[in-house]
């Protein structure tokens, strides 16, 4: 799988936490209980 380098929506540099988003994912983490943790909040405006 190829991952972004950077967010689409806010331009931050997410390419670096792949492994640990994979290690959280085995840990049974969802993908909100991830982004919640990491504080990665989308703002639509």
């Amino acid at each position: 799988m190829i991952i972004p380098v950077r967010c689409f929506t806010c331009g931050k540099v997410i390419g670096n936490k792949w492994d640990t988003y994979l290690d959280l994912l085995q840990a049974d983490y969802t993908e909100g209980r991830y982004m919640f943790k990491r504080r990665h909040k989308q703002e639509w405006s």
